[in-house]
């Protein structure tokens, strides 16, 4: 779900926008996945 998200807001974008964009929600979910444990 996420995937498809970001896939919608960044269409149109350029590449190191959506890399920026992706990782940093990956970090977040990451964070989230870790403070859920």
């Amino acid at each position: 779900m996420f995937l498809s998200y970001l896939a919608c807001e960044v269409e149109g974008q350029n590449n190191s926008f959506y890399l920026e964009v992706f990782s940093v929600t990956i970090h977040c979910i990451e964070r989230k996945r870790d403070s859920a444990i």
